[in-house]
């Protein structure tokens, strides 16, 4: 019987609970988690045990609790942190020197009038705290009563609830709204707006709906974005966006058509027959027709135009000209889609019997190492293929386009 009265003065000794915890009074959000101070009423002791049973007594959190490890770091109050630092100063984040401190100079912050903030760390049996009326920075809550420990807990954007991309906004007293991105609504934008409610694709055309978006299916004999425009012939691919020349002639090409020029606005309107449209991005119309000779409408003829005919072959390459496209042969010697590349033709050439090369431009020479006793005589092996050679003295030859 002694002992088991020994252990229930020893449970006395330690446990000290506040004598009551009134409510709450919401103060600020930051970095979503809710700011409140807690009224703890009668003569106990402000020791950090009482702030965070205080605290807890109302299903909140003391603000040193949640922000991890071994808590705050010592000297600074931090974003989420709030606690003194045992100096003539401490460091807070701006918001909560705002609408905590009365101040927005988060290097000079105290905290609210009589009210007690944990100490991570602190051993004694007081907590820290401020009382205005007195001028005194830092008290011990020993001796005080009728004070205020300041409390925390996760505000609701914490738990991210906002879906699809939306962004959680905290309204305070665990209020919160989701802005959605374009294309969800709800609640908490669970929703995908269905873009084709209302029947936005025209002459039986089948809707797709997307993401912020939709596209239409057309049926034969129509295109268009809203499959709002007939055509006949093969119009083949309207663009939202401008394209450019390089562009479009691609786009025609995968799909097996051909680009038709249009720079003349009066022109646009009716390309090869009876095409009832207009380009209002691009001056190009793509169709998918059968080769042979195009026309418009007027019987004048649509001339190809001869991309060879600005010369863009260098180095006496030979432009070789195509639909809507050209390319160039180089001579031996020079590379690149317009032949400006002068190449090294002895990295791409070697010369026999191991003799010394030497690039020449158009050309490459082969020196003997040492003296010959006779002449050098070319053959048809001594160069590479397209190329001849022409014996330069006793102890070299070039190999030359032929």
């Amino acid at each position: 019987m002694v002992n088991m009265w020994k252990f229930l003065v020893f449970i006395a000794a330690v446990v000290v609970w506040p004598d009551s915890a009134i409510g709450e009074e919401y103060l600020t959000t930051v970095d979503s988690w809710n700011f409140y101070k807690v009224r703890v009423t009668g003569r106990s002791s402000m020791s950090n045990a009482n702030l965070k049973a205080a605290c807890e007594a109302v299903g909140l959190r003391y603000p040193c609790h949640f922000s991890g490890g071994a808590g705050c770091s010592f000297g600074y109050w931090t974003s989420g942190c709030i606690r003194y630092d045992g100096g003539d100063s401490c460091r807070t984040h701006t918001v909560l020197a705002a609408n905590l401190c009365g101040t927005t100079d988060y290097w000079d912050c105290r905290p609210l009038d009589d009210t007690f903030v944990y100490i991570h760390g602190w051993s004694g049996n007081g907590a820290c705290g401020v009382d205005y009326g007195t001028n005194t920075y830092c008290l011990e809550g020993a001796n005080y009563s009728d004070m205020y420990a300041l409390c925390a807990d996760p505000g609701p954007c914490s738990s991210a609830p906002c879906l699809n991309g939306a962004t959680c906004q905290d309204d305070g007293e665990n209020n919160f709204t989701c802005q959605c991105v374009p294309g969800y609504n709800g609640t908490l934008c669970e929703t995908d707006i269905d873009e084709c409610s209302s029947d936005p694709c025209q002459n039986n055309a089948t809707c797709q709906d997307g993401v912020n978006s939709f596209t239409c299916q057309c049926v034969t004999g129509y295109t268009g974005t809203l499959c709002e425009v007939p055509y006949a012939g093969g119009c083949l691919l309207f663009s939202s966006d401008a394209l450019s020349y390089p562009e479009a002639s691609q786009e025609c090409q995968t799909r097996g058509g051909h680009l038709v020029d249009v720079k003349e606005a009066e022109l646009q309107r009716l390309i090869a027959d009876s095409i009832p449209t207009r380009s209002d991005v691009s001056p190009w119309i793509g169709l998918k027709l059968s080769p042979g000779v195009m026309t418009y409408t007027d019987g004048s003829s649509v001339s190809d135009i001869d991309e060879c005919s600005s010369n863009p072959c260098q180095n006496g390459g030979t432009c070789l000209h195509g639909v809507n496209s050209y390319s160039c042969h180089c001579d031996v010697g020079y590379g690149g889609e317009n032949c400006q590349n002068d190449l090294d033709l002895c990295a791409q050439f070697a010369c026999p019997f191991n003799w010394q090369c030497q690039d020449q431009g158009n050309h490459f020479i082969c020196l003997a190492g040492t003296r010959l006793a006779e002449p050098y005589s070319c053959s048809s092996a001594s160069c590479p293929d397209g190329m001849y050679c022409r014996e330069e003295g006793v102890a070299s030859f070039s190999c030359r386009a032929g």
